[in-house]
């Protein structure tokens, strides 16, 4: 998931959080739903997600961006984003 918002000093901010997808609850309908990042100071949405595996990050032009390699709790809070991310999907570590 990534969260964005403003800074203390009106500053755009991100932060970029990885979780494990089987810290997620099963649920049925009309439930309350489940909390998947809890924004820090500032951060007013949640402008991008991604379930599956294996997630990789991209920016509009194509090129390659990190995504933290640790998992974080499910409810917590995200990292600072380093550089922008538009896309996250799943690439195939080998072509058919």
């Amino acid at each position: 998931t990534i969260a964005e918002g403003e800074n203390f000093y009106g500053e755009e901010s991100r932060s970029v959080k990885v979780s494990a997808l089987q810290d997620f609850p099963a649920k049925g309908r009309a439930t309350a739903g489940v909390r998947a990042h809890r924004f820090t100071t500032g951060e007013q949405r949640l402008i991008l997600a991604y379930a599956g595996v294996n997630p990789q990050a991209a920016n509009s032009s194509g090129v390659a961006r990190s995504l933290p390699k640790t998992h974080s709790k499910r409810d917590g809070t995200g990292s600072p984003l380093e550089a922008k991310v538009d896309a996250i999907g799943y690439l195939p570590t080998e072509t058919q």
